[in-house]
């Protein structure tokens, strides 16, 4: 299965206590995730208006429901 994450790309470099050279590392904060199409169909459906902590694993449980 493929995904397709979109999102903000952060610098979340740094340089440790008695070095001379910085630790380079790039942190992705995904705003959306999203399942691809490429090998499937899907049916469209309106989501609820759930708060975003029940949201995710409420989704979650559809997606196993429908697997």
């Amino acid at each position: 299965m493929a995904v397709t994450v979109t999102g903000k790309l952060l610098d979340d470099s740094y340089t440790p206590a008695g070095s001379d050279y910085p630790v380079r590392r790039d942190k992705l904060e995904a705003l959306d995730v999203a399942v691809s199409l490429r090998f499937a169909t899907a049916a469209v459906t309106k989501a609820s208006k759930a708060p975003r902590e029940e949201g995710l694993e409420h989704n979650l449980e559809q997606l196993a429901a429908t697997a």
